[in-house]
Order: structure tokens, then C-alpha cells, then sequence
């Protein structure tokens, strides 16, 4: 799916407002309208859920168990010895097996099994292996998995790319090129003459649409890049990493008329954020009254995944179906069964 750079704001219109009669400048129309079309030509998977629910997680190891052997008190150790580390790689792929949700999305026995092997194979007959190698060995093994939850050692095999950008350089396109302030093409990054591919949808300091050079990378970048225009001139160009320091957990403005709201994190409707997660899902309703609006959701970490949604029916007024397929099973031995409804679950 494509991803859109979170570094620009989401601009909301209110239902059943037109565009027509705003100050919106043309440029921005017509960018809001593609958004609008590309969003409504992603259709829902068909997905055949019975491989999921008939699927033989195998010898039944209780949740209690499998918590009892990652926290049982002791201090983490340097090494193990080769025995206990193919008794701990067995172990382990036989959890990912019954508890990872993602086993059969991401090749199941066959693919798994593959790895476990992988990871056995590194190991010799005696002697002792470092706890870090055995880590780096088992997140080489199933780099396969694309799952940014996924860690082994509290390391991540696929780590979260960050963005990159210049944004004192404003470009703008056309017929899908790329042109500079002075109207000259660019026809080149260093030696990939796909430049198109280097920049990202913004907003000059003017509120202007425009085109900022960045980078998606899950490393730093080099310190510059060379543009290289149609003019046959070329100069350099550098990125800073894109972060808003200090973003505040919950904040309510109004702007020129406008009402921005910003949120950094989605917080869990429990517990001391129970006040701060209601007043996010009352702003919906101040929000939607509003001809424009900003909901300001950069740098927002994630958590709860059911607030963004219930904050959206606030907002249109209805119950929003969802563009995915998704299914729970849960372990039997969970207590929390007895609690969910089939909505919920």
C-alpha cells in the first residue's frame, strides 16, 4: 500500500461541505480530490478465514507457562551453552506457532521451519554460544517476517524506516516532473535519473502545496545528495531528519478560526488516560462543525487501535465500515474470553 508521509497535517473537511466555495487554491483541489479517489479505489481483501480456524497449533502450552519462562527473576546471561540454545530455539518457534497471530500470513510450517532449521544450523555440537550472536541469528533467520512489532531480544528485524527531508527547498510538479523555484527540471538525484521518486507532497511556509526532497531510510543518510537539472547545472542538497520534538500528549487551538487538534499517542480508554482519550473523542464532534479543520497526528506513536476509529464515527456521525478482514482466535486459557463480545473480538 502506498505510504503517505505523516509529516504533513490531515486537513479535514466537514461532511457535506464543497471545496467549491473555500479559498483552497487550485493545486490543493486537485490533490485532495486524487487523495480522495486513490482511498476509494483500495477494496477489501477477499480473505478465506478457514485455514486460520481449523488450523492444529500443536502440543498446548499454557499462557501462564509461556509468561513463566521469559520472567522468571533470573539476570540475563552472556552465553549459553549449545544445548540450551537449541532447547530455547525449539521453544521458541513452537510459541510462534501457537501464539503469533501472523504465523500463517507469513508461510507457516513450511516457512518457519525453514528458519528453525536455519538457526540450528549455526550451532556446534559443544561449547557455549553468546546470548547476542543467538539473537542476531534467530532475527537473520526470519527477516522474512514484515512486522514492525516483531522483536527477538528487544531487537527489531525490521526496523521503521524514518523520514529525511529539506524543507527550506520548495519544488513543484508537473506531468510528473519535478521543477526548482527558478523553473528548471530536475532531471537526476546523484545518478538515479528517477528523481521523481525523492520527493514528498507538502507545505511551503506560505500554506502552499508544494514538493520537499526526502528520503525514507532505515539508516542515516549520506551528509548531501547532487541535483542535477536540464540546464546541465548541478548542486548539492542536504536532509535533516524530520521529528517534532517535545510533541505535547493532548492540545485543543483554534487558528485563525480553524481548530487544530494534536494527539500523541492514541491513548487506551482505561485507567489514568481515560479523561485525555474522551476529550479526543469529543473533539470529533467541535471538529465536524467546522468548515475546516486540522487534526495534527504527527509523531503520534500508536497504541490503542479502536480510538482513532470510534473518534471517526464521532466525526461523520455513522458507524464507518472498515476497508480490512480481520479475525481473532483466542487462547482458551485467557480469562479476558469471558469478557469480549463478537463485536469486540
Amino acid at each position: 500500500m502506498r505510504k503517505f508521509i505523516i509529516g504533513v497535517l490531515i486537513v479535514l473537511m466537514a461532511a457535506g461541505c464543497s471545496t467549491e466555495n473555500k479559498q483552497w487554491s487550485d493545486d490543493f483541489n486537485m490533490y485532495l480530490s486524487q487523495f480522495n479517489n486513490d482511498h476509494e479505489g483500495l477494496n477489501k481483501p477477499t480473505v478465506d478465514f478457514q485455514q486460520y480456524q481449523t488450523f492444529d497449533r500443536g502440543e498446548y502450552v499454557s499462557y501462564d507457562e509461556y509468561l513463566s519462562y521469559f520472567y522468571n527473576g533470573e539476570i540475563p546471561r552472556t552465553a549459553i551453552t549449545m544445548e540450551a540454545a537449541r532447547e530455547d530455539i525449539e521453544f521458541y518457534f513452537q510459541m510462534l506457532r501457537q501464539f503469533y497471530g501472523g504465523y500463517l500470513h507469513f508461510g507457516g510450517d513450511e516457512r518457519f521451519e525453514q528458519a528453525k532449521a536455519e538457526c540450528l544450523s549455526y550451532l556446534n555440537e559443544t561449547g557455549l554460544i553468546e546470548t547476542n550472536k543467538l539473537v542476531l541469528i534467530m532475527l537473520t533467520a526470519t527477516n522474512f517476517v514484515k512486522d514492525n512489532h516483531f522483536t527477538i531480544g528487544n531487537k527489531r528485524s525490521n526496523a521503521a524506516s524514518k523520514y529525511f527531508s529539506n524543507e527550506e527547498l520548495s519544488f513543484y510538479k508537473k506531468d510528473n516532473k519535478i521543477y526548482d523555484a527558478k523553473g528548471r527540471q530536475v532531471t537526476a538525484v546523484d545518478q538515479d535519473q528517477a528523481a521523481e521518486n525523492y520527493f514528498y507532497l507538502s507545505l511551503d511556509d506560505e500554506g502552499q502545496v508544494c514538493w520537499h526532497f526526502g528520503l525514507l531510510l532505515k539508516q542515516y543518510p549520506q551528509p548531501s545528495y547532487v541535483l542535477t537539472y536540464d540546464t546541465g547545472e548541478q548542486e548539492p542538497i542536504s536532509v535533516d531528519y524530520v521529528y517534532l520534538k517535545n510533541t505535547p500528549a493532548y492540545t485543543e487551538s483554534v487558528l485563525e478560526g480553524v481548530p487544530i487538534v494534536q494527539i500523541g499517542e492514541m491513548f487506551t480508554e482505561y485507567g489514568e488516560n481515560r479523561k485525555l482519550a474522551d476529550q479526543f473523542l469529543n473533539s470529533a464532534e467541535l471538529l465536524s462543525k467546522s468548515d475546516a479543520a486540522i487534526l495534527d497526528i504527527r509523531n503520534n506513536n500508536g497504541g490503542n487501535g479502536l480510538l482513532p476509529l470510534k473518534w471517526i464515527e464521532r466525526y461523520v456521525g455513522q458507524r464507518v465500515g472498515l476497508n480490512s478482514s480481520g479475525i481473532m482466535i483466542y487462547d482458551g486459557d485467557l480469562e479476558i474470553n469471558d469478557h469480549l463480545l463478537a463485536d469486540d473480538s
